[in-house]
């Protein structure tokens, strides 16, 4: 059986129809929490922190101590391990980490009209008629800065980031479940030999991900078979000395296989790598007057 991934906007009707599905496919239901709470699990990142990752606005300490990049890569691993299964749907942010080579998912986008969603939060919550656009604006632009981040597209409901995109304003709840059971009977997302290498691979490279991670590194990993690319998108001083430490850290959780590090150039003009450390933080937050207190 095949993956479900699902994105929705807040009040499109996405748990109603999800829900339903669900009793009907036989399908078992994956959300955010679930995932950060493995990741939790796997890493010795507090949940909470985790799920600030999923927040447009980051922390302004995150380009010292990047947590965002760090928690991503431990959310990812949590998802890799979930793709080894079967019958599941994964609905959520955590939707758009699930990476393309994976063709066994079916990618789902639920979403209503503004009116049909303001509509609907009036009934839910506490909020005006007049700040509901506003408020759900807000809820848009949490999935908009996500998706860039995730997906480098602007747009979270642009079309070709999904299979189907499903329009909920009309509220026939039985016409959607009846899409999503249509699209996975199509060919292109059964289960093959290739596609579960795929998501055999996304576990591999996740968990080197995570491991760097880990120990201070932010980079991006690529599974080739058995052998690694780490992509650094930032020129790096002393670059055999940290492709040492790289190779280290990947030689911890995968034996097989070669390395190869790529870096950004100088002439992007990026700024120059660094790890990161969790010590970090506390030496940024050192204020004026408590200096004197530790030279």
């Amino acid at each position: 059986m095949s993956i479900v991934a699902a994105f929705s906007g807040t009040f499109c009707r996405a748990e109603e129809i999800l829900e339903r599905f669900l009793a009907e496919s036989g399908y078992a239901l994956l959300t955010d929490a679930q995932i950060v709470d493995r990741a939790a699990q796997l890493s010795s990142i507090p949940a909470d922190t985790l799920k600030r990752c999923f927040l447009a606005k980051t922390s302004v300490f995150n380009p010292f101590t990047r947590e965002r990049e760090r928690s991503m890569a431990w959310l990812k691993l949590a998802v890799a391990h979930y793709c080894q299964q079967d019958a599941l749907v994964l609905h959520g942010f955590s939707s758009h980490l699930v990476p393309e080579s994976i063709s066994h998912v079916l990618r789902i986008c639920l979403v209503a009209d503004l009116s049909a969603r303001a509509k609907a939060a009036l009934k839910i919550c506490s909020i005006s008629k007049a700040k509901a656009p506003q408020w759900l604006g807000g809820q848009d632009q949490e999935r908009a800065v996500w998706v860039q981040a995730v997906k480098g597209a602007s747009d979270p409901w642009d079309p070709a980031l999904y299979d189907m995109v499903l329009p909920t304003s009309d509220g026939n709840v039985d016409k959607n479940v009846a899409l999503i059971l249509k699209g996975l009977a199509a060919e292109a997302v059964r289960p093959t030999d290739t596609s579960r290498a795929a998501a055999a691979a996304f576990l591999r490279a996740a968990r080197i991900e995570a491991e760097l991670a880990a120990q201070g590194h932010v980079v991006d990993v690529f599974m080739d078979g058995d052998d690694v690319l780490l992509r650094i998108d930032r020129p790096v001083l002393m670059r055999e000395r940290l492709e040492a430490e790289l190779v280290t850290a990947v030689r911890a959780v995968h034996s097989r296989g070669d390395i190869e590090v790529r870096t950004a150039s100088a002439e992007e003009g990026k700024d120059v790598y660094r790890s990161y450390s969790d010590d970090v933080l506390s030496k940024v937050l050192l204020v004026d007057d408590e200096r004197e207190f530790i030279q």
